[in-house]
């Protein structure tokens, strides 16, 4: 049985930028030149926001913890891939898409553990969610399965 939602990418967005508005609010111009350019694009837009939208986007995220919630009736725990692919090599490479963001969303407890390697070497993760306040199960099932799996090789270190 899969989760009950689909893509909760609009609802993060507009939660992300209404929450950047609200950190760098009493930040100067000078203050704000250092920040991150995405963190300074995430804020403007946050800043046009209106009441309603976020609001919106508010109602549309508990609805998202809700459906959880009542998944979680039937399932002690998920399990998922943390990402949509492996971790890219460090001087490039988009980052493969999260399946951490509706976790967050619904501010359920959730964990990656290491689940192996791909054939170029670059790691792989498992994700363990659990229902609310249930910390100690998630964590529990995540040290079984590193108990349980074999050890990772450190990925080939390639020559410059």
């Amino acid at each position: 049985m899969a989760p009950p939602f689909a893509d909760p990418g609009g609802v993060l967005r507009t939660l992300f930028a209404a929450r950047a508005a609200h950190t760098v609010r009493e930040l100067g111009p000078a203050q704000r030149a250092l920040l991150d350019p995405a963190v300074q694009s995430a804020a403007a837009q946050g800043e046009a926001l209106s009441a309603v939208a976020y609001l919106e986007a508010e109602r549309q995220r508990a609805e998202l913890a809700l459906a959880m919630a009542v998944f979680h009736r039937r399932f002690d725990l998920l399990v998922t891939p943390t990402s949509a692919g492996a971790a890219p090599l460090i001087e490039g490479g988009a980052l493969p898409a999260s399946f951490a963001a509706p976790f967050s969303l619904t501010r359920q407890p959730a964990i990656s553990v290491p689940m192996g390697l791909t054939s170029a070497g670059l790691p792989l993760g498992l994700q363990i969610v659990g229902r609310h306040f249930e910390e100690a199960l998630v964590l529990r099932a995540a040290l079984a399965l590193e108990r349980e799996s074999a050890p990772l090789r450190a990925p080939p270190l390639r020559a410059s």
